[in-house]
């Protein structure tokens, strides 16, 4: 497991996009993030903490 700006960063550097960086959702929940790969794909990653 890895921080989300981990996987924001990494995608950024190899050319994703980041569409929605990390957000918090509710400190009970965790947080969210959205990318867009190289290829179009929409990706969401969860953070709990």
């Amino acid at each position: 497991m890895f921080p989300i700006n981990v996987g924001t960063t990494s995608s950024k550097s190899k050319g994703g996009q980041v569409e929605m960086g990390k957000t918090l959702i509710s400190p009970e929940i965790g947080y969210m993030a959205f990318f867009i790969d190289t290829e179009g794909n929409k990706i969401g990653l969860h953070s709990q903490g």
